[in-house]
């Protein structure tokens, strides 16, 4: 009898823990479908999505890109001011002629006045 009743004491010590991981393991079972669930939903919204190693190679061409741009800008520029300093320096020499040409004109006209007193 002492040993049924060891039997039976021991088996109402395994109760607890044996009721606590039946619990555990529907609650696994339970995070286990809504896994799958959350699995199945990312699937079609990944569709199109690139990988981030695609999207590096992407970035690297278009900063290349880029800088090839602002080379071909900063040229360009370059260029531009030097044009821009050309028409300026031939502007200021067109007005100094303007200028040279009517001073002539004024001296041939008090040449002309002269001559006609």
């Amino acid at each position: 009898m002492e040993l049924v009743e060891a039997k039976a004491t021991a088996c109402e010590d395994l109760q607890e823990p044996v009721l606590a991981m039946a619990a555990l393991h529907s609650q696994l079972q339970d995070l286990e479908a809504k896994l799958d669930d959350l699995r199945d939903r990312c699937e079609g919204a990944l569709e199109g999505v690139r990988a981030p190693e695609d999207l590096r190679k992407v970035e690297e061409e278009t900063a290349e890109k880029l800088k090839g741009v602002r080379a071909r800008v900063d040229a360009e520029q370059q260029r531009e001011l030097k044009t821009e300093r050309e028409v300026n320096r031939l502007e200021r020499e067109l007005n100094e002629l303007k200028q040279e040409k009517l001073e002539i004109k004024k001296k041939q006209q008090e040449g002309s006045n002269l001559e006609n007193k």
